[in-house]
């Protein structure tokens, strides 16, 4: 099979799993989780494009949002992922699962109730709060350093670096691979290698989501 018909059996499938949503929700949940810096973004983004569906980002109410400010510390109190707060991403989501047309509250960007919604939700089911709205949760797998590196040159430059990673090793490491890496793969549905490309991961994720179908068509 070429990737032209893998592609059209891909969203052929996806209408296959529409029909069996639920009556009370009108929408297929389908989340990215995994650790700052390992490309959930652009996954999600390419997902959502191949199958015309809706993106929402957990990162675009970071104006509205909560989370520890001193992640050492968070750690040394049991590290609660339900102390990350994201209420309007909760009402958002939970709205488009309903099937309701609605209007982001902080980029007013009007968001519609396509059959499959692509989220980041980068706690993916370790956030109590949300995990009930989360149909299928996918994990970008990546080394937590390989991550840090990405994220400080996409926030702070090449330069920042050898700076950052001094603190990485000797105080986030341990924290990151242990519960921001283990925990929250451990409670996903499926995991896709962060090293991979782009294309190579989409195709991994829709194999995943609609490979049974595709196989009886």
């Amino acid at each position: 099979m070429n990737d032209t018909t893998f592609f059209k059996n891909t969203l052929l499938s996806a209408f296959i799993i529409m029909a069996s949503i639920p009556v009370c929700y009108s929408t297929y949940v389908v989340a990215f989780s995994g650790l700052k810096g390992s490309g959930k973004t652009t996954l999600a983004t390419a997902v959502a494009s191949r199958l015309n569906a809706t993106h929402l980002c957990w990162s675009s109410f970071r104006e509205t949002s909560k989370e520890p400010k001193n992640i050492p510390d968070w750690y040394k109190r049991g590290a609660d992922f339900n102390e990350f707060e994201n209420n309007d991403f909760k009402k958002i989501l939970l709205e488009l699962k309903q099937g309701n047309t609605v209007k982001h509250s902080v980029t007013g960007e009007i968001l519609r109730p396509t059959g499959i919604i692509i989220v980041e939700a980068p706690l993916g089911n370790g956030h109590l709060e949300t995990r009930y709205l989360l149909d299928k949760v996918i994990y970008l797998d990546i080394d937590p350093k390989d991550a840090f590196i990405r994220q400080i040159k996409r926030d702070k430059g090449k330069e920042a670096v050898d700076k950052e990673l001094k603190y990485f090793s000797s105080t986030l490491e341990p924290l990151f691979t242990k519960y921001m890496r283990q925990k929250i793969k451990s409670i996903g549905d499926f995991s896709v290698d962060a090293s991979l490309s782009t294309e190579q991961q989409v195709k991994l994720v829709l194999q995943y989501l609609f490979g049974k179908q595709i196989s009886k068509l």
